[in-house]
């Protein structure tokens, strides 16, 4: 077997173990409010892995560049792997989002090197056929995720989720440390730890204004913007005067680049809020179980992994912007649907929301990556991809902080109009609250008039939140109109040519 037949091997598991990871805890996220409680903190679960995730990445692309592949790659592993045991362990909510940060801090070398690495060892035309091959393997991972996810919630416990992700790391690690080996000399440079410092932390506070709107003053809430916007604007300024920049903002100079970084922080939002809280739905409002609720996401994954295989090829005959547009629609198209829930809602009209996102998901992420990775000269290989996906998260980190704000708000605003409405005590108020928990996974020990109520309530406020994503699909299918016609490809051994 080949070097460049294992590592493929190697990716192909670090690929599996991010999409079993996004999916088989979006699946548990009901259950695990039940038994910690919390569901005041429920998008911070998904939140805090977000955001430790999306500033580590563009760190770890960096770090590819200027000293190889491999060393951050199997650090970012490490660190995934504690995050998840410990995650495992977990007994309050704030002690499991502190896990789930640990976790995205790791994984945000996972996806991006793992990425990087097939686009070092493959030129275009193989590329379009080895990323078939790793759609399938994050495809059917994805659609196993939710189902393995919601049986194992059931019959055994949520904490088996985080413990899933042990032995494919283990082994991704192990195949990639045998067999890799840089195609080149890494150039040389030094990150400094002020400006990593400063995005982090300005992206926390610009997040924590975001997303606890509800439950912080509104001084605190002004300050810790404000705070966080300076500190990004600090950031920006070591930024424009590093030899070594965090961001390299030079590759906004490639077409396909800045199509994709511009359109990225919508498609994150649109790609997270479904995957995030489209079961809680289903559990919440239409009383269904954990399984269920794991197979309304084997419907996106199941169209994403069929569209991922198809579309790079595709983009490769007749061009990349079509196959681009034509996603960006079905995105549309899918939110449209999710965007009218209400209690009534049937079943059948979530799953074909789910498949049209999907879709539209398949037809966009792969191209669009393959687009950027040959467009780009190696030495920015890395920071490139890396970028790529920094700016989809960064949108998925905003989104689900500002759709939980507004699920949060919407759930609190539906129990004080009752209360104001039958002049409920405040005894009276808090038990409400608390029924919110039970309802999402055991709906049978709460009162059926409360029953109605909660429901009601959560489905008014998801139908608000899946109109955020619906705008912000929109504003990705705007953004796929500047994918180049063209774009002057790189290849290995520094071939060029001209590709649609």
């Amino acid at each position: 077997m080949s070097r460049r037949a294992i590592v493929t091997a190697g990716v192909m598991l670090g690929i599996f173990l991010s999409a079993i990871e996004a999916t088989v805890v979006g699946t548990a996220l009901p259950s695990i409010i039940a038994s910690l409680e919390g569901i005041e903190l429920y998008g911070w679960v998904v939140t805090a892995y977000l955001v430790t995730s999306t500033v580590s990445v563009p760190v770890w692309g960096r770090l590819s560049d200027l000293h190889g592949r491999r060393p951050p790659y199997l650090v970012g592993i490490a660190i995934f792997l504690a995050g998840s045991a410990l995650a495992g362990a977990a007994h309050t909510m704030p002690h499991l989002i502190l896990c789930r940060a640990l976790q995205g801090l790791g994984s945000g070398a996972i996806m991006p090197i793992g990425f990087t690495m097939v686009g070092d060892i493959y030129d275009l035309s193989e590329r379009a056929r080895i990323q078939g091959w790793l759609s399938s393997v994050w495809g059917l991972s994805s659609v196993a995720g939710p189902l393995v996810g919601g049986f194992i919630t059931e019959k055994l416990s949520w904490r088996w989720v985080f413990y899933l992700n042990v032995p494919p790391g283990l082994l991704a690690a192990l195949l990639i440390t045998l067999a890799w080996r840089e195609p080149r000399e890494p150039s040389h440079g030094k990150l400094r730890v002020l400006p990593v410092l400063l995005l982090t932390t300005s992206l926390a506070l610009v997040l924590v204004a975001v997303g606890m709107k509800e439950t912080l003053d509104g001084w605190l809430l002004a300050a810790a913007g404000a705070t966080g916007a300076g500190l990004m604007a600090l950031f920006v300024v070591f930024e424009r005067r590093s030899d070594v920049p965090l961001l390299d903002l030079a590759l906004f100079r490639y077409p396909m680049f800045r199509a994709v970084a511009l359109g990225g922080p919508f498609s994150g939002i649109a790609m997270f809020a479904a995957i995030t809280f489209a079961p809680l739905y289903i559990q919440g409002v239409l009383g269904e179980t954990p399984t269920e609720a794991g197979k309304i996401l084997a419907y996106l994954f199941v169209l994403w992994m069929t569209g991922s295989i198809v579309s790079p090829r595709l983009a490769v005959k007749v061009g990349f912007r079509p196959v681009a547009v034509v996603g960006g629609i079905c995105v549309v198209l899918g939110y449209a649907l999710l965007a009218r829930v209400g209690l009534d809602t049937p079943y059948r009209q979530i799953a074909a929301s789910m498949v049209v996102i999907g879709i539209g998901m398949g037809l966009t992420a792969a191209p669009l990556l393959i687009g950027v990775q040959s467009s780009v000269e190696h030495r920015e290989r890395g920071s490139a991809t890396a970028l790529t996906q920094f700016s989809r998260s960064l949108g998925g980190v905003l989104g689900v902080a500002v759709i939980q704000s507004v699920l949060a708000g919407g759930i609190a605003k539906t129990i004080e109009s009752s209360a104001a409405r039958e002049h409920l005590s405040a005894e009276r108020v808090a038990e409400l609250h608390k029924e919110v928990n039970v309802i999402v996974r055991e709906p049978a020990k709460v009162p059926e008039a409360d029953r109605v109520l909660l429901r009601g309530g959560l489905a008014d406020s998801l139908a608000s939140a899946f109109t955020i994503a619906l705008v912000s699909g929109v504003a990705f299918l705007v953004s796929t109109f500047l994918v180049p016609r063209q774009i002057k490809v790189v290849k290995i051994g520094e071939i060029t040519h001209e590709a649609a």
